[in-house]
């Protein structure tokens, strides 16, 4: 049985500056801490941070007295100034991308454009997104919900962990809509690399393992992407590995979404090859076999 796991898998900039900034903060605080909604979309991580006292809440209300920090996704224009006005000492760990984005559409907003979004209509960094928006906009998970839209100057953005070709199959409707079309990608590089790597592997193998949050929306697509190409199982944690799955497979690949940290990827590998007969066992993602596209 052949292992190999995808390029780049794993944290990504983002989640590995939010960590850090919630990590550096508790140490040099030393107080309790909270996180506006999971910090990540991974359980696992945000488990291991309640053990330095930051702890999620969802519910602003319950925020009395207590540093907060605002997660990856980033939050509300409406939930900062509610903060503010609550004196709340505030932590800002949003990814600079998620920040870009939101900056992005505020100011196309006011200059009159309408606002069409390509995201998840119920993930936290397009409900952030959208209350940044000052005009009409509309959010679309795919070019069939753009129907009679009438607007004479459109602008196009992205959530950051959505795909380039469902983005590029909107702007071709798009024109198809409207005289003036602006069009700006914010979907994440990082996000890209981890599709493309993770296309590339599920090509060449005949069982695919994602491991990442089951909320986690870049771990879905990279997920929704593999099953065009393989069998593919969406899991959290080795656990949840079913010896079942590998009856006749010799080509398995992994690959892991951005808030998927390294030691879970590492069970995840060593249960696999466990599961194969072999004995051995690697103590870090630079023992385990890369995927390389001039292999196939």
């Amino acid at each position: 049985m052949e292992v190999r796991l995808a390029k780049n898998s794993g944290f990504c900039f983002g989640v590995k500056r939010a960590i850090k900034i919630a990590q550096d903060e508790a140490y040099r605080r030393k107080e309790k801490l909270v996180t506006i909604g999971p910090i990540i979309h991974n359980p696992q991580v945000v488990q291991r941070l309640e053990k330095i006292d930051v702890f999620s809440v969802n519910d602003l209300a319950e925020i009395k007295n207590t540093p907060a920090i605002i997660r990856s996704h980033g939050i509300s224009k409406e939930a900062k100034l509610e903060l503010k006005k609550k004196l709340i000492d505030v932590i800002d760990a949003t990814c600079p991308y998620v920040s870009k984005l939101q900056s992005m559409g505020e100011k196309l907003s006011k200059e009159g454009y309408y606002i069409v979004v390509l995201g998840n209509k119920e993930h936290p960094e397009v409900l952030a997104l959208i209350s940044y928006l000052s005009g009409k906009y509309l959010v679309v998970e795919g070019p069939e919900e753009i129907i009679d839209l009438k607007a004479k100057k459109v602008a196009l953005i992205s959530q950051t962990t959505q795909t380039y070709e469902v983005f590029e199959k909107i702007v071709k409707k798009l024109l198809d809509t409207t005289f003036e079309l602006h069009i700006v990608n914010t979907i994440c590089s990082a996000t890209t690399i981890r599709q493309d790597s993770t296309r590339l592997l599920a090509m060449d193998s005949n069982l695919m393992i994602i491991i990442g949050g089951k909320m986690s929306s870049n771990t879905k697509m990279l997920a929704k992407i593999s099953q065009e190409y393989a069998e593919t199982h969406h899991i959290e944690t080795a656990k949840e590995l079913d010896n079942a799955w590998f009856t006749n497979k010799n080509r398995i690949g992994i690959s892991a979404g951005a808030s998927t940290p390294d030691d879970l990827i590492i069970d995840v590998y060593n249960k696999i090859i466990n599961i194969s007969g072999s004995q051995l066992v690697v103590n870090s993602i630079s023992e385990i076999p890369v995927f390389k596209e001039e292999t196939r």
